[in-house]
């Protein structure tokens, strides 16, 4: 993973916080908010971290 782009490798990051700093509004009652950006910022970071482990591994089996 050291061979990825800076920003490819921070990108689920950056996006598991973001949700995280959205889910904190809660606090504050700004539910409509977090309700709508949280939790595409969490399946965001998964899916982009995802479809980065299958890129690595579809590299390594061809060399």
């Amino acid at each position: 993973m050291h061979e990825l782009v800076i920003w490819r490798r921070l990108l689920p990051l950056v996006l598991a916080l973001l949700g995280v700093a959205t889910s904190l509004l809660r606090a504050e009652d700004v539910v409509l908010v977090a309700a709508l950006i949280a939790l595409p910022c969490y399946v965001a970071s998964v899916l982009f971290a995802q479809a980065e482990i299958h890129r690595e591994d579809d590299e390594a089996l061809r060399g």
